[in-house]
């Protein structure tokens, strides 16, 4: 039977985070999980054995680096049929319908469109110098101002500009993730957006039609992404050593540290009152 919401990722040594990630889009509606080990050396296929006996997951393994881009390729090309939406996302990202439980409810409004993005909130280590005990929903409640801007040459609106001027630059929580509309997504063109059959264009909450991996404005009121990009200090320092899976190279340390630090500006508990039921889907 066709699923109406599935979801693509890649990962690479999360096997403490699977769990958690799994249960929380388990849910919010999420049906199937297509997911593409990356090199992982970790007991990933031990928290995973029991959701690909159920069928839940399907499970591939992509070797190198950079990976994400083929990983998001290769689902597009062999399970587009498989569901009506389709998310791409991180294991370090939680995509949720503020106030809403099930993601599904909410994308019935929406199905006229060829796809749907939403902002991410980035998130720092919540005062964390090693991994905390508790669910990462609950760990980490700091996240950066939402017009945050880091002065990152990537992040530029176009070449020539004033580099010193913040308006020059699109702020870090104006970036977005997609849930295509599998009827109508031609291709990738980065992890983060798409094209779309006859030229059209995702749609925001509020009416945007988003051409490229940015919105114009920020707004998470509706729809948001919970990206929880550092976790705890030390875990990001492997992070960092592990480079990036988009792109592929290493990241500039310094750079992003300072970066990071940005990130524990404002208490954010949005997302809290999903997390006891995740508690208890993973207590079963």
């Amino acid at each position: 039977m066709k699923q109406y919401l599935g979801v693509s990722a890649i990962f690479k040594d999360e096997a403490p985070y699977l769990e958690e990630w799994l249960r929380f889009y388990e849910l919010v509606g999420v049906e199937h999980f297509y997911l593409y080990n990356n090199d992982s050396s970790d007991a990933f296929a031990d928290v995973l054995a029991p959701w690909i006996a159920s069928g839940k997951v399907t499970l591939h393994s992509i070797q190198g680096a950079p990976a994400q881009r083929t990983a998001v390729r290769h689902c597009l090309e062999t399970y587009c049929s498989n569901c009506f939406w389709l998310a791409f996302l991180d294991l370090d990202e939680f995509l949720f319908a503020p106030g809403m439980t099930d993601l599904r409810e909410f994308l019935r409004s929406y199905e006229a469109e060829p796809g749907v993005v939403a902002n991410w909130v980035l998130f720092g280590a919540s005062g964390h110098r090693h991994r905390p005990s508790d669910l990462v929903m609950r760990s980490y409640t700091w996240r950066c101002d939402l017009d945050l801007v880091t002065f990152e040459p990537a992040l530029l609106k176009e070449p020539g500009l004033d580099a010193g001027d913040p308006s020059s630059y699109h702020p870090v929580c104006s970036h977005v993730k997609s849930v295509v509309n599998t009827r109508a997504v031609l291709q990738e063109l980065s992890p983060h957006h798409f094209s779309y059959r006859d030229g059209r264009l995702p749609v925001t909450t509020w009416g945007e039609r988003v051409p490229g991996p940015w919105t114009d404005r920020v707004a998470v009121d509706s729809l948001r992404v919970n990206h929880y990009f550092s976790r705890s200090w030390e875990e990001f320092a492997r992070k960092l050593e592990r480079g990036r899976a988009d792109i592929g190279g290493k990241y500039d340390v310094q750079q992003m540290i300072e970066r990071n630090k940005l990130f524990d500006r404002v208490h954010d508990t949005t997302i809290l009152y999903l997390a006891d039921k995740v508690q208890s889907r993973m207590r079963r």
